[in-house]
């Protein structure tokens, strides 16, 4: 049996392929078109514009840190497979749903209608994806090693997240190669004691914006 998509899923899934054109491209009569429901509708749905671009952009999240979740799960307690598979499946979401790319663009200026959204909850993709992928590093060593503490991870996980929303916005390469590459990069930070970075225990951590895992369907 198969299982329809709610009213509110279907708005935000038309949303997010009007967003790949840039957030401005969303008008209401657009997406009531795009979603087959009526205007009013959608104000039922999510009150407001703002409203359903903070939804649209929390699932969207939700669908990528879900598929962190899951190389971690795979691979786990090898971190550096673990980051290799997990930016090697986040670069290839992302270049089949260009709303992420439209969102990391936001996040630099590109869109300055949608920024502020981005901002308001005090935390970007960016930190928000710091924060999840760090406790996932961390769990992959043992109870004594000092990279067990996520606060010791956490720089390393912002370069980790640096690097791959960089080629989800602008490819340095095949996304093989890129995620190879990636994963040397943490291998070299997290192996040498000398290299890693020490926790930043008097710069404490943004709250990360609150997303719900779930995967993405047909966002393209």
């Amino acid at each position: 049996m198969t299982v329809q998509p709610s009213t509110a899923e279907r708005i935000l899934a038309a949303a997010a392929d009007l967003t790949t054109d840039g957030w401005s491209r969303v008008t209401m009569p657009a997406l009531a078109a795009r979603a087959g429901v009526s205007r009013q509708t959608i104000y039922n749905e999510f009150g407001s514009r703002a409203g359903l671009a903070e939804a649209m952009i929390l699932r969207e999240l939700g669908g990528y840190l879900s598929a962190v979740d899951a190389a971690f799960q795979a691979h786990r307690p090898d971190v550096v497979a673990s980051i290799e598979a997990a930016a090697l499946a986040v670069m290839d979401l992302a270049a089949g749903h260009g709303l992420l790319r439209a969102i990391v663009s936001a996040e630099h200026g590109s869109d300055t209608e949608l920024l502020p959204l981005l901002t308001s909850r005090g935390a970007g993709v960016q930190a928000t994806s710091t924060e999840v992928l760090a406790p996932r590093m961390a769990e992959c060593y043992p109870i004594g090693d000092d990279r067990s503490d996520p606060l010791v991870c956490r720089p390393v996980a912002a370069v980790i997240v640096r690097l791959v929303l960089s080629n989800v916005t602008q490819p340095a390469g095949p996304a093989t190669e890129v995620a190879a590459t990636i994963a040397w990069v943490a291998r070299c930070l997290l192996d040498q004691p000398q290299v890693r970075l020490p926790p930043q225990s008097n710069s404490p951590a943004p709250k990360p914006i609150r997303v719900q895992a779930i995967p993405i369907s047909g966002s393209a």
